[in-house]
C-alpha cells in the first residue's frame, strides 16, 4: 500500500522531538537538495520552535483574563487565564502568556473576568522524583509556564472583560440550557462533556466509572461523535440538496466546523473533522485515496497547526484508534461469517472496540496503567446508548426557545443520559472490573507494537516475516522482563531533599522523615521501613554512612560519606574533607556562604530540589 502521507508525517514528528531550525534556510536548501520530503523533518523543528519560543514574564504587576470556568481541585478552584496586560513604570502595556491560576475554596470566580495580581507569578514547580506523568512538561506543552495560588487578599476584580470567543459564548449557553434541564445531577456533567466538551461539572466517581469500563472516550468530544454528526448531516442535506453538488460539501463542511469551533477546537474533534474534509474534498474532485493515507495527511494538517498535540495522550490514542479501525477492522470483521442481521450488527460493534483497543492499548497501559476487563460489553452497550444522544443533544440547543417541544426531547435526552450511567455504573461495579497497577516502559510500549503488527501481516499474508517478528518481540519482552527483575535487585538509589531521605536497597525501601509519594509497586518496592527522626540521624548504607544533622553533636567521621546539615547544626571547621555535603532551607545564607567557600561540591536543596545518587549494590 502506498502511504507518503505516513513517510511525511515520521519526518514531520522526528522533526518536532527535536525542535530546533538547525540554522534555519541554510538547513532548508540542503534538505531540498538531498530529498524533497526531509523538508517536513525542517518544518517540524521550525513550527515545535517557534510555538514553544517562550519570553518570560519578570513584571510583578499583572492583568490576566480567565478563560475557563474554575473547576474544584482539592481545596482551591483552579481556572486558567491569558495575561492581559502587564504595568511598566505605571502604564498598561500588552503582554502575551498564559498562567494557571488556584483560588482558594471560598473565592468564586467567573470565566472573562480581570484578575488583577501586584506581587508576581510563580514558575512551574520541576517534576519530583518517582513521580509518573511529568505536569511541568505537560503545562508547558500548552504553552502554560507560570502558576498562582491566590486567596481573597492576593488579588483584586478588575472587571469583566466584554469579548468572549464563539465558543466561549456557546459553552455558556450549552451550561445553561443543561443546567434547567438536568439541575445538579451526575447526568448534567456527561451532557456538557459529551456534547459541548465541557468538564466543568463532571464528577470524579463519574469519571472513574467511565475510565474503569474503558468507556472515558464518551465523555470527550472525540472522533465518534464528530462520525455520528457526519452521519446525521449527510442523512439530512442529502434529502435537501443533491449530494454530489457543491452545497451539499459546503452545508456538511461548515456545520463540522462550526461544532469543532463550539467545542474549542479540541485535538480529537480538529483530527476528525479534518479527516472527514479531507474526505468530502476528494469524493467532489473525485479522486479516491487510501482511507489510511487521508489519516495521515490529516495528522500532518495538525502537527503543522499545533506541533505540541504530538505529545497531547489524546490525540494519539484517538489517530492509534482509528489507525485500528481502518486497517485491522476490515480483516477481524471478515473472520467471522454471522448470518442474523441483528448479530451482524453486534459484531460489527463488537470488532470495532476490538481493532481500536487493540492498537491503544500499549499507549493506554503506559499512561493510565489499567486495563478494563469488560471495555467489549461495555463498550458496545455504551456505543448503542451514545449513537442517538448527540444529535438530541445538539436538538435540545436549537429548539431551547420552544418549551413544549424542549420539555418532550430534553425528557428523552434525560432518560437515555439516565440508562448511560447505569449501565457505566453496572459494568464498574462489577467483580474484577479493571486489572490496575500495570507498570511498563516505553520499551516495552514499542515491543508490544511489533508484536501487533507481526500478528496482523502475519494473518494478512502468511509470510515468515509476521513470523519472526513476532518471535523478536516476545523474545524481547521476556529479555527486558529478566533485565528489569536484575536491575530491581541489585539496584542502590540514595535521595535526599527537603524534609527527609530515601534509601532504596534492592527491593526494600527506607524513608526517614517526610516520605516523596513512590509508588512501590512501580518501583518494585516489597518491604517498606518509615522512621520519624527528632533529633541527629546516622545510618549505614550500601553508599557508606549517611548523618543527618538537626542539632549541634559530635559526630564521629570515620566512614561518614554523606552528611545532610539542618539549622546551622554542623561547624564548618568541623567538617572533613571529601565528605559530601547537602544543606536544606533551614540553614542560613550566611551559613551556606562559608560552606561554599570550603566545599565546592556543596548541594543545596533549596537550588537545586534534590540530591540523587545511584549506584549497583
Amino acid at each position: 500500500m502506498h502511504l507518503p502521507a505516513a513517510r511525511y508525517l515520521l519526518l514531520l514528528a522526528g522533526g518536532i522531538s527535536i525542535g530546533d531550525p538547525l540554522g534555519g534556510w541554510a538547513v532548508l536548501g540542503v534538505l531540498l537538495f538531498i530529498n524533497k520530503p526531509l523538508v517536513f523533518l525542517f518544518l517540524g523543528m521550525t513550527v515545535s520552535y517557534w510555538e514553544n519560543l517562550h519570553v518570560p514574564v519578570h513584571h510583578q504587576v499583572l492583568l490576566l483574563e480567565l478563560k475557563e470556568e474554575p473547576q474544584l481541585r482539592g481545596k482551591h478552584y483552579r481556572a486558567l487565564s491569558e495575561i492581559y496586560a502587564v504595568n511598566e513604570q505605571g502604564k498598561w502595556l500588552p503582554k502575551e502568556g498564559k498562567a494557571m491560576l488556584y483560588f482558594k475554596g471560598d473565592s468564586l470566580r467567573k470565566q472573562g473576568e480581570l484578575v488583577l495580581i501586584k506581587d508576581g507569578l510563580d514558575t512551574l514547580p520541576r517534576k519530583r522524583p518517582f513521580d509518573g506523568f511529568d505536569y511541568k512538561r505537560y503545562l508547558e506543552r500548552q504553552g502554560i509556564y507560570y502558576r498562582k495560588y491566590l486567596s481573597s487578599g492576593d488579588y483584586e476584580l478588575y472587571g469583566q472583560t466584554s469579548h468572549l470567543s464563539f465558543a466561549e459564548r456557546a459553552q455558556n449557553y450549552t451550561q445553561r440550557v443543561y443546567r434547567e434541564l438536568l439541575g445538579d445531577t451526575p447526568e448534567l456533567g456527561v451532557a456538557e462533556a459529551m456534547v459541548g466538551g465541557i468538564r466543568v461539572h463532571l464528577d470524579k466517581e463519574t469519571q472513574q466509572n467511565y475510565s474503569d469500563t474503558g468507556t472515558i472516550h464518551a465523555l470527550a468530544v472525540s472522533g465518534m461523535h464528530v462520525a455520528i454528526l457526519f452521519w446525521v448531516l449527510q442523512v439530512l442535506f442529502s434529502r435537501l440538496v443533491p449530494k454530489r453538488s457543491f452545497l451539499f460539501l459546503s452545508l456538511v463542511l461548515c456545520s463540522l466546523w462550526a461544532y469543532a469551533f463550539f467545542t474549542g477546537l479540541s485535538a480529537s474533534v480538529c483530527r476528525s473533522v479534518v479527516m472527514f474534509s479531507l474526505f468530502l474534498v476528494g469524493e467532489r474532485l473525485q479522486r479516491s485515496g487510501s482511507s489510511l493515507n487521508t489519516l495521515f495527511l490529516s495528522a500532518v494538517v495538525l502537527l503543522l497547526w499545533n506541533p505540541n498535540w504530538l505529545y497531547d495522550v489524546g490525540f494519539q490514542l484517538s489517530y492509534l484508534a482509528v489507525w485500528g479501525i481502518l486497517s485491522f477492522h476490515p480483516i477481524l470483521h471478515k473472520s467471522i461469517r454471522i448470518g442474523n442481521r441483528v448479530l451482524r450488527s453486534l459484531w460489527e460493534g463488537a470488532s470495532v472496540s476490538i481493532s481500536a483497543t487493540l492498537f491503544t492499548l500499549p499507549l493506554s497501559l503506559y499512561y493510565f496503567h489499567q486495563f478494563p476487563n469488560y471495555f467489549l460489553l461495555a463498550n458496545t452497550a455504551v456505543n448503542l446508548v451514545c449513537a442517538p444522544l448527540l444529535p438530541i443533544g445538539l436538538l435540545l440547543l436549537l429548539i431551547y426557545p420552544i418549551n413544549w417541544m424542549f420539555e418532550w426531547v430534553g425528557f428523552i435526552f434525560k432518560f437515555l443520559l439516565i440508562i448511560l450511567n447505569r449501565v457505566v455504573e453496572f459494568f464498574a461495579g462489577l467483580p474484577g472490573a479493571v486489572s490496575k497497577d500495570i507498570y511498563i516502559s516505553m520499551f516495552t510500549v514499542l515491543v508490544l507494537f511489533l508484536i501487533l503488527f507481526s500478528v496482523i501481516h502475519f494473518w494478512k499474508r502468511r509470510t515468515s516475516l509476521g513470523l519472526w517478528g513476532l518471535t523478536g518481540g516476545v523474545f524481547l519482552l521476556f529479555s527486558e522482563l529478566l533485565v528489569q527483575n536484575y536491575l530491581e535487585s541489585n539496584r542502590g538509589k540514595l535521595l535526599i531533599y527537603e524534609g527527609g531521605l530515601s534509601l532504596i536497597q534492592g527491593r526494600d525501601l527506607l524513608v526517614v522523615d517526610e516520605c516523596l509519594e513512590i509508588n512501590e509497586k512501580k518501583e518494585g518496592i516489597e518491604r517498606c521501613i518509615k522512621y520519624g527522626v527528632e533529633g541527629n540521624f546516622r545510618v549505614d548504607s550500601p553508599f557508606g554512612t549517611i548523618v543527618w544533622m538537626k542539632k549541634k553533636q559530635e559526630i564521629d567521621w570515620e566512614g561518614v560519606n554523606f552528611v545532610i546539615i539542618s539549622h546551622n547544626s554542623c561547624p564548618v571547621d568541623e567538617l572533613p574533607y571529601g565528605v559530601q555535603v547537602v544543606v536544606d532551607r533551614t540553614n542560613s545564607s550566611e551559613y551556606v556562604a562559608q560552606l561554599r567557600k570550603k566545599i565546592t561540591s556543596l548541594r543545596v536543596l533549596q537550588e537545586s530540589g534534590l540530591f540523587q545518587y545511584e549506584q549497583n549494590i
